[in-house]
């Protein structure tokens, strides 16, 4: 095992994804065998006392409930699996003992860069192990990019349901899933005042509250008054995620926003304004965190993929 704990490190709140990497021409199997080994090397070590390092982050494992391991294989053997067998699923209390490692799952680079363009988070990851899980063994990376595409699109037309009455079917939404999809990478990547990458609950985020920030904003955007006109200088929806609100607020201009948004800011959850001094396709967008702390959506995702795996 090398110097770095892992090849890619993703930790939001206290559950941390740690992924392995290889390629080369050996075949899947023992592809599969040394990014295990090198995962639970590490995790031993991390156990022992080392403290998981990045340029931005620290943690010991003291600091961590849910951990996650994603081993990616590189080469003409495209195939992914859940890997259960690296989890020791019937041990008792589990979150508080030795063995933290909640999912684990092998996949290829065809499928995790596919993921990757979609701005996925944590709680995609474990609904993908779900998906491996049901098919119970080797996919091949057509079937699973395949679900992958249709994953989204039936995200995205749920996301038109919950606004059918107001959003024509006609619209287009490709250039604000585009755009929230940019905003949402600059947001997790943001380097804060104290150095530190904002891991925090944007990280909880998934690829389906994405989508329904773009049809929300894109939606109530069509129902606010232009200049000169009548109707509505202000709209808001809200949806609700396991302990927290993901709001979004539209108006004409940012005045309108700052009178109509206080009391929500004292509310747990994520708010994205947007207003359109400059139009509905140029909207001025700003994410805001309300209150100081509240739940994680990842963490009950991945009590219910444990419940799911003790189960079976």
């Amino acid at each position: 095992m090398g110097k770095e704990p892992a090849d890619l490190v993703w930790a939001a709140g206290r559950c941390v994804a740690i992924m392995y990497m290889t390629s080369g021409k050996s075949d899947f199997e023992k592809k599969r065998s040394h990014n295990h080994a090198q995962m639970h090397g590490w995790i031993r070590k991390w156990q022992q006392g080392q403290v998981l390092r990045g340029p931005k982050t620290a943690l010991s494992y003291a600091d961590v409930e849910y951990i996650i391991g994603i081993s990616i294989v590189g080469g003409f053997q495209g195939a992914s699996m859940i890997d259960d067998t690296q989890v020791k699923y019937g041990e008792s209390n589990h979150r508080h003992g030795k063995q933290k490692l909640y999912a684990c799952a092998t996949i290829s680079d065809s499928v995790f860069l596919r993921l990757s363009k979609r701005s996925v988070g944590i709680r995609d990851i474990i609904h993908f192990f779900d998906y491996l899980r049901g098919r119970g063994d080797l996919v091949n990376d057509d079937d699973a990019i395949a679900w992958i595409d249709h994953w989204e699109q039936a995200q995205a037309a749920q996301a038109r349901n919950c606004f059918g009455p107001i959003l024509p079917s006609s619209e287009s939404l490709n250039e604000a899933w585009q755009q929230t999809r940019m905003l949402f990478h600059a947001i997790r990547t943001q380097v804060t005042d104290d150095g530190y990458v904002n891991q925090g609950i944007m990280s909880d985020l998934s690829m389906g509250d994405a989508v329904w920030l773009s049809v929300a904003e894109r939606s109530l955007a069509l129902q606010i008054a232009l200049p000169g006109g009548t109707g509505p200088l202000c709209l808001g929806s809200r949806k609700a995620i396991n302990g927290y609100h993901l709001s979004v607020f539209v108006a004409a201009h940012r005045g309108i926003l700052l009178q109509n948004t206080t009391t929500t800011f004292a509310m747990p959850g994520i708010i994205m304004t947007s207003s359109l001094e400059f139009g509905r396709d140029n909207p001025v967008r700003l994410f805001l965190i309300g209150a100081k702390s509240f739940g994680s959506g990842i963490h009950g995702a991945l009590d219910e993929f444990r419940r799911q795996m003790t189960s079976a």
